[in-house]
């Protein structure tokens, strides 16, 4: 399978949209609330003590204070592509908060290497290019025998939207172009990881309507930037005929998959070779700062 995609094009096209609906994304953040709910649990199931934590795609904040109450002496950082929304959780924090918000990508992250405890990352986009660019930059960052817990979308997720495109506009891919749990294995394996545990827990969403679906995937961020979407405008009536089909399948609601992928590894000992970033001084100074 091929991997790689438009990597910085899509990286700007997915911050772009996160900014653009910075405003509704709580509104609509339930399913993703919901599910970072459960990936922080899977954390019962290891033994870490991290001075400091980062997480990525830290969306409104509400993982970065969870991570906060479970490990209270550590510093939590949380990288947020869209600046709008770190800007809005870094003023719901206190005067002597140990929680940290910036606005980054995880392809280049502002930190010395072997620096960071614990890395989590909840439903950020892994298919926005390479898997294994994001993965060599956390395994850096990690101090040897650090965590990385993540959770992804299988192929299998929105399967339901692509079935009823498929009848209207077959030239194109409407959903995005989701990375497969084994290939998500071997870049981690690939990357320096070991005692990598995976694991895949289908996920059925019920909606009303169609515009509900996407409402919730527009404002949270998700819309498709799948390299072969249709670049120009759908034209009305072939979107209102995928909608008449995907409204059909409601009984009485509409069932969407998510193909949920769990996962977790850890950072060998051995410190691997890694090319020297220039990260710019800002970024370096807001992420040494709070590191001391």
């Amino acid at each position: 399978m091929n991997m790689s995609l438009e990597g910085p094009d899509l990286k700007a096209q997915f911050v772009k949209q996160r900014n653009r609906h910075a405003s509704g994304f709580v509104a609509h953040a339930e399913i993703i609330d919901l599910l970072a709910e459960r990936l922080i649990e899977r954390l019962d199931l290891v033994t870490i003590t991290p001075e400091r934590v980062l997480d990525i795609g830290s969306s409104n904040g509400k993982n970065v204070r969870a991570l906060g109450k479970r490990y209270s002496k550590a510093h939590v950082f949380g990288m947020e592509p869209s600046a709008t929304l770190a800007r809005q959780a870094d003023d719901q924090r206190g005067w002597f908060s140990k929680l940290h918000y910036f606005s980054g990508l995880p392809h280049l992250l502002p930190f010395p290497d072997n620096s960071i405890d614990l890395v989590v990352a909840n439903l950020y986009p892994l298919w926005l290019g390479d898997p294994k660019l994001m993965l060599a930059e956390i395994s850096r960052v990690l101090t040897p025998n650090g965590l990385y817990l993540f959770s992804s979308l299988g192929p299998d997720s929105l399967v339901e939207i692509r079935q009823s495109w498929s009848k209207v506009d077959r030239q194109f891919e409407h959903t995005e172009r989701f990375i497969d749990m084994h290939d998500i294995g071997d870049a981690l394996t690939s990357s320096g990881f070991h005692s990598i545990v995976m694991e895949n827990e289908p996920l059925t969403i019920n909606y009303s309507s169609a515009q509900e679906i996407h409402q919730d995937l527009k404002q949270t961020g998700f819309a498709n930037l799948n390299p072969n979407r249709r670049k120009s405008l759908t034209g009305k009536a072939k979107f209102r005929h995928y909608l008449d089909r995907l409204n059909a399948m409601a009984n009485p609601d509409i069932s969407i998959t998510l193909d949920m992928v769990f996962g977790h590894g850890w950072k060998g000992q051995q410190k691997p070779k890694y090319p020297i970033h220039d990260f710019g001084q800002d970024a370096n100074n807001i992420a040494i700062k709070a590191l001391d």
